[in-house]
C-alpha cells in the first residue's frame, strides 16, 4: 500500500529552484533513503512532505489524503512525524518534558498530563535514555540528544517518520546503536521511515530502496546494489571509489555465503 504520493513537487525560495518536479512514493513499511550532495534538495523535500515550506505539486497524499494545503500541525495529526539536522531541545524543559510536546501533537488524543509523560517515558524507553527523563538537555552527550530528537517525534505515535541526519557527528559505535535503531523502529513498531542520511554505510545496510537528488531533481531510484552502480550516481555524489568498494564488499559477502 502506497502511504506517501508526491507528484511534480517543487520548492523555489525567490529565483533559487530548490526542488523540480520530484515525484516520491513511499509504501507502507518502507525505509526509503534520500541521499545527493550538499544543496540537492533532500532537507527541503522534508520540509515540504511535513509542511514546513510551501510547496506546488500535482498532488502531496498521505494515506489516501490530500494534504499539499494542510498546515505543519495538522500534518502531525494524521501522522507524520519528523526529527530536525539541527538538534534545538527547550533548554529549561528536562528530557521527559521535551518528549512530552511531542506527544501532546500525537494525532491520538492522550486525556491527561500524566498519560502525556507516561507517553514521553515510553518514547525515551524506546530510544534507550528512559534513564536521562529528569536531567536537562545541556546535561546530554551529542548522541543522547539526538535521541532526545527521535523519542519526541516518536511520541507522536506516526505512521510516517522522517529522519533527518540523526547520524550526523556520532563516531562508529554510536552509528552502529543508530542502525539498530532505525531497523528496530521500522520493523518492531511498524512504522515507515524516511530517512536523509551521509554516511553511506548507514544508508546501504538500514534502507530498502533509494531516491538520489541533484541539484533539485530526482536522478535515479531503486534498490541500493542499483543505486551504487548507476554512472550518473556515481559522477554525482559517490565517486568511481566507494563504487568500487562497494563491489569488492558485494562479491566478498557473496563468497563468504
Amino acid at each position: 500500500m502506497t502511504l506517501l504520493e508526491g507528484k511534480a513537487v517543487s520548492v523555489s525560495f525567490g529565483g533559487v529552484q530548490a526542488l523540480s518536479a520530484v515525484d516520491l512514493s513511499v509504501l507502507e513499511g518502507d525505509v526509503l533513503g534520500l541521499i545527493g550532495p550538499n544543496g540537492a534538495g533532500k532537507t527541503t523535500l522534508l520540509n515540504a512532505i511535513s509542511g514546513l515550506c510551501p510547496a506546488r505539486s500535482e498532488t502531496l497524499k498521505f494515506n489516501g489524503t490530500e494534504i499539499s494545503r494542510l498546515k505543519p500541525h495538522r500534518r502531525a495529526k494524521l501522522g507524520i512525524a519528523r526529527t530536525f539536522q539541527v538538534v534545538k531541545p527547550f533548554d529549561r524543559l528536562t528530557v521527559v518534558e521535551n518528549v512530552a510536546v511531542g506527544a501532546m501533537f500525537s494525532g491520538h488524543k492522550i486525556p491527561t498530563r500524566s498519560r502525556v509523560i507516561e507517553r514521553a517515558r515510553v518514547a525515551l524507553e524506546q530510544v534507550g535514555i528512559a534513564s536521562k527523563a529528569d536531567l536537562f538537555p545541556r546535561q546530554l552527550t551529542l548522541s543522547e540528544r539526538q535521541q532526545l530528537e527521535l523519542a519526541r517525534a516518536l511520541a507522536m505515535e506516526p505512521a510516517l517518520l522522517l529522519l533527518d541526519e540523526v547520524m550526523a557527528g556520532l563516531n562508529h559505535a554510536e552509528i552502529e546503536k543508530t542502525m539498530a535503531l532505525i531497523h528496530h523502529i521500522n520493523k518492531n513498531l511498524g512504522i515507515t521511515i524516511v530517512v536523509v542520511e551521509h554516511v553511506m554505510k548507514a544508508i546501504m545496510n538500514v534502507c530498502n530502496r533509494i531516491v538520489v537528488l541533484h541539484f533539485g531533481k530526482k536522478i535515479a531510484e531503486g534498490a541500493p546494489a542499483r543505486i551504487v552502480e548507476s554512472p550518473e550516481v556515481i559522477q554525482a555524489y559517490l565517486g568511481k571509489r566507494f563504487a568500487d568498494r562497494q563491489r569488492r564488499d558485494q562479491a566478498q559477502r557473496a563468497a563468504q555465503r
